[in-house]
């Protein structure tokens, strides 16, 4: 094929992740240098997380010739990420009540933003409930068994606590979950006291 560098033509790149300042919306005209190569300038990414394909493009004539030679495109993938935790809420099914020392039918488990709403995909969540003076679980998973512990997010922005006991203390409580700056309280856990074993007549 002719591999003659074309200087001076146009490039243009379609952009559906990201912007340029001072580029008309959702693409960038940029010409080949005495190379043939086109650089494009800084992109700035959008808000939303994700993947997304920048298409590059020219069209140019051959001297002497009125038609266009059309040109096969090129693609570029590129990713968003999410910035940092903004936000952290709990979601799913309430594990609800446990009787003292036993397990919790669920596990806890909570979704985590940014500003812009995108699904934090990276990092961690740490779980913490009431230490052993008070009503409170521990978390079977941790390390050693402990009332906190501290897990990944997956690609869905969601982390689970797994599965977490009731501790000794009958009452109700509050599971604490952290991301980076962001924070929130779980709905009401209850651990109920344990059946009596003997009863006592006077």
């Amino acid at each position: 094929g002719d591999e003659t560098a074309m200087s001076g033509s146009s490039i243009i790149a379609l952009l559906t992740g990201a912007s340029v300042t001072n580029a008309e919306a959702g693409s960038i005209d940029v010409l080949t240098d005495g190379v043939g190569l086109a650089t494009a300038p800084e992109l700035t990414a959008n808000r939303r997380a994700g993947h997304f394909t920048v298409e590059a493009s020219v069209t140019s004539s051959d001297e002497g010739e009125e038609t266009p030679v059309p040109i096969a495109p090129v693609y570029f993938s590129l990713t968003n990420l999410a910035s940092s935790p903004a936000s952290i809420y709990f979601v799913g099914e309430t594990p609800g009540a446990a009787q003292v020392t036993t397990a919790y039918d669920v596990p806890l488990e909570v979704l985590v933003q940014d500003t812009y709403g995108n699904f934090v995909t990276t990092g961690t969540v740490t779980f913490t409930a009431p230490g052993s003076d008070a009503p409170g679980a521990t978390f079977d998973n941790a390390s050693p068994v402990s009332n906190t512990i501290t897990v990944n997010l997956d690609s869905t922005g969601h982390a689970y606590s797994g599965p977490l006991h009731a501790n000794t203390h009958a009452g109700t409580f509050h599971v604490t979950a952290t991301s980076g700056t962001a924070t929130a309280d779980s709905d009401t856990l209850t651990s109920t006291a344990a059946a009596a074993e003997t009863i006592e007549i006077d």
